[in-house]
């Protein structure tokens, strides 16, 4: 199963005037200043400004800082029935969804790796402009 990150034009355009640092966005409310992105279609290819595979399914709300995308994932997974403790730490360039580096986030919790509920990739980054911070929910905490 792979998953892939889409972003919109419309989307870019916000993020890249604000920057969304933590998964509650800029003002800690889900909120933004600004226009709102309104018409999309991933099937129909409207206002996708790039599209970028990850390794594998994720539950974390992408962050954007610093022109950056931070986002979480799982490891690559050949069966949906595999387990395992590791999470991927992503950061992609937000113009252009090139993938800039990835870190692997060790986890001591082993979990299902296509879970439906609270695995291991449910806390989102959070950044300062500078660092970034990525949990894995069953283990460490990385800064970059």
């Amino acid at each position: 199963m792979r998953l892939i990150l889409l972003i919109s034009v419309s989307a870019v355009r916000i993020l890249l005037a604000d920057d969304w640092p933590q998964a509650f966005g800029p003002n800690g409310d889900f909120t933004v200043d600004g226009r709102a992105v309104d018409s999309f279609s991933v099937s129909m290819d409207k206002n996708i400004l790039w599209r970028t595979r990850m390794p594998s399914t994720g539950q974390g709300t992408p962050i954007f800082s610093n022109g950056r995308i931070f986002v979480t994932s799982h490891e690559r997974i050949q069966k949906d029935s595999e387990t395992g403790s590791n999470i991927i730490g992503i950061c992609l360039d937000a113009k252009t969804g090139e993938k800039l580096w990835e870190r692997i986030i060790p986890g001591t919790r082993t979990t299902d790796l296509s879970s439906l509920f609270s695995d291991n990739t449910a806390a989102s980054p959070v950044s300062d402009g500078k660092r970034v911070v990525f949990m894995n929910v069953g283990g460490d905490d990385c800064l970059f």
